[in-house]
């Protein structure tokens, strides 16, 4: 504790006295012999040691992360050498991708994740009525004839849905996305005839299918399995290196 706090002051005091200097990288520990850095310290960062020590041990697992990925080949154009903060944030995330992206998800695991957060794809249902026109003339006269209150119904009238909004045919979308509440009706033309078409039910929300959300189940899974293996890894490279505190603040110092 003496150690960090003596280390804190030194960083607190630095920028305390020359605030307008340039931002620099500075040195504030070594990791298996190699010193890591991280900017001056803000405003903000300075309020507390807390705040202080938490910007280092950040610094000090990205440059764990970013050794790592130079380790797998993950370097993707960064230098493997004399790596810059930003460049040991790129490799940090290119590490996360990669354990990310080379996850192995079955059948099951997706289901049982689905089952879980379908309540997340759950969507709107509606069902609309469209009745062909023989011209923008005769659809908007019919529109004014049946108002607020009239509905779409009769010879030659079809109805649509149930569905989910962003299921609907092509044939009344963009149209019927500005429908709010039942008995509005829009004009729609395609391929120069045009068509009426109305929103006659609005039926309570209803998950979607697995098939039709599997790409954002599969995403989401994924995001949390690569965040639990990238946060293991991460406490495993920690606990293996070497970390120096005492001379980093040497080297702040300095």
């Amino acid at each position: 504790m003496t150690r960090w706090l003596a280390l804190i002051g030194v960083l607190l005091l630095s920028f305390a006295c020359d605030s307008s200097a340039p931002k620099q990288q500075t040195p504030v520990a070594r990791v298996n012999g190699e010193p890591v850095a991280i900017a001056p310290l803000t405003a903000a960062d300075s309020a507390t040691p807390a705040a202080a020590r938490r910007k280092i041990d950040l610094a000090i697992t990205r440059h764990l992360a970013a050794g790592e990925a130079v380790r797998r080949g993950l370097t993707n154009g960064s230098p493997s050498t004399a790596l810059s903060i930003k460049d040991e944030e790129r490799l940090r995330d290119a590490l996360f991708a990669s354990m990310r992206d080379s996850l192995e998800l079955n059948e099951p695991e997706l289901r049982a994740h689905y089952e879980k957060t379908k309540l997340r794809y759950a969507s709107r249902q509606v069902v609309l009525r469209r009745k062909p026109f023989a011209s923008e003339a005769e659809a908007r006269a019919a529109d004014r004839q049946l108002g607020a209150t009239g509905r779409l119904t009769g010879e030659g009238s079809e109805t649509l849905g149930p569905a989910p909004v962003e299921s609907l045919p092509a044939s009344v979308l963009p149209e019927a996305l500005s429908l709010r509440a039942p008995g509005q009706r829009a004009a729609v033309q395609r391929e120069g005839r045009w068509a009426l078409v109305e929103l006659a039910e609005i039926r309570a929300s209803e998950s979607l299918p697995l098939e039709s959300v599997r790409a954002q189940v599969e995403q989401s899974l994924r995001l949390i399995r690569a965040q639990a293996a990238f946060h293991a890894e991460l406490e495993r490279l920690r606990s293996e290196a070497d970390i120096e505190i005492g001379a980093a603040g040497a080297d702040a110092h300095e």
